[in-house]
């Protein structure tokens, strides 16, 4: 019954990404279409924002309702808010107070479905298939995303309104995949529970997100090595546009990278069984600041393809471990909050790489850009080699 609740899990998400991914292209071309870069900009804005804000209450949700329930809410949320732009696009109306309403509203939901779904992993595939399960999550994200991106075009080519029906039915999908599944997926002792309680329930689970060395230290390096990332991407456009390559082929380098993030990821469950844990913690930054070093010599478009490529590859090998560690070194009672915690710290430099990035690049140029982004990726690696002891023991939530 686990095998099948976790095909559950997987499939229902895996159409409400391929949703999100459309969503996340079309919106872009239609608001360009019908207002200003500037509207478009806030209305991103407004999603990070809301993603941001969610991490922490996300966690609470997940540690204190019913899992299940939480997770079929926050899609139909999201089919609410998808099926608004589905109405402005069908309708030919357009509403930038709308589009903020709505874009704010996937970016909470988002964020919501993220922990509360990775909290409930252990319950559906156990400690021991932990790993396993989340890097397949990782190749799904990836994979709808290489898929959503081209779907986008030719269904916006089509008709405006068709990737947003897509969107808007995959929240559906999503919602009726999880209502089925069995396994009962909250803790059964729960430490989070009232309202009027849930700041020092939010609290408990930083007091254990701080206490506990690993999940502490990892998140730590991975919000290092999201800000490394992120602003890698940044530059490799950058660097493209800047040494007059045509946009197709730029278009081309980005897919590869993302290829090879498709292919890191469906290569995790072999490399954990090939290499263990330890090897692959230390590994991963490694070829990532490589990588990244290898774009300061540059070269043709080639080269920096399969430098980015090098980058995007061991990045879901890294984020796989670590989460799946993450996830079996808390117990299940307070996974959740302490999920959470981490994603907050990494949606910051999420959000702020391609600004920073921006300003460096403007100030230092792409090769000194990219020099501190190879350094900072060393001293990630370096990180990790702190990491690598033997596990820590189970930290388990105390009551507030």
């Amino acid at each position: 019954m686990k095998r099948r609740d976790f095909v559950l899990l997987w499939t229902g998400q895996a159409v409400s990404q391929l949703g999100s991914r459309t969503y996340g292209v079309a919106y872009m071309l239609w608001v360009l279409q019908e207002s200003t870069p500037a509207v478009l900009g806030l209305a991103a804005m407004l999603t990070l924002i809301g993603f941001a804000c969610a991490q922490l209450p996300a966690g609470w949700l997940a540690d204190a309702l019913d899992r299940r329930r939480v997770l079929v809410t926050t899609d139909l949320a999201a089919a609410t808010a998808a099926g608004a732009f589905l109405l402005m696009t069908a309708t030919d109306t357009f509403s930038a107070v709308a589009v903020f309403a709505a874009a704010t509203v996937l970016g909470v939901c988002w964020a919501v479905r993220l922990p509360v779904e990775l909290a409930a992993v252990p319950s559906v595939v156990g400690a021991e298939g932990t790993a396993s399960a989340v890097a397949v999550m990782q190749a799904r994200a990836y994979g709808a995303g290489l898929a959503g991106s081209l779907l986008a075009g030719a269904l916006f080519a089509v008709a405006p309104w068709l990737p947003f029906l897509l969107d808007t039915a995959s929240y559906v999908v999503a919602a009726v995949a999880t209502a089925a599944i069995r396994t009962p997926l909250s803790p059964e002792d729960r430490t989070a529970g009232r309202l009027a309680d849930c700041l020092a329930d939010v609290r408990a689970g930083l007091a254990v997100f701080w206490a506990q060395r690993f999940v502490r230290g990892s998140a730590l390096l991975s919000a290092a090595g999201a800000l490394v990332v992120g602003a890698t991407g940044f530059s490799v456009v950058v660097l493209l546009a800047r040494s007059g390559t045509p946009s197709p082929v730029t278009g081309i380098v980005l897919a590869t990278g993302s290829a090879c993030a498709l292919i890191g990821a469906l290569a995790t469950p072999r490399l954990l069984r090939r290499c263990g844990e330890r090897v692959l913690l230390i590994g991963a930054p490694a070829v990532t600041a490589v990588g990244v070093a290898a774009l300061v010599v540059g070269g043709g478009p080639a080269a920096v393809a399969a430098a980015y490529g090098a980058v995007l590859l061991a990045q879901p090998v890294w984020d796989a471990v670590v989460t799946s560690r993450q996830l079996v070194l808390v117990d299940d009672a307070v996974r959740g909050r302490v999920q959470s915690a981490a994603g907050l710290l990494m949606a910051i430099p999420m959000a702020l790489a391609p600004a920073l990035a921006g300003a460096a690049t403007e100030a230092l140029g792409s090769p000194a850009t990219l020099t501190g982004a190879a350094v900072l990726m060393a001293a990630v690696t370096v990180g990790a080699i702190g990491l690598v002891r033997p596990a820590a023991p189970v930290v388990t939530a105390s009551a507030r």
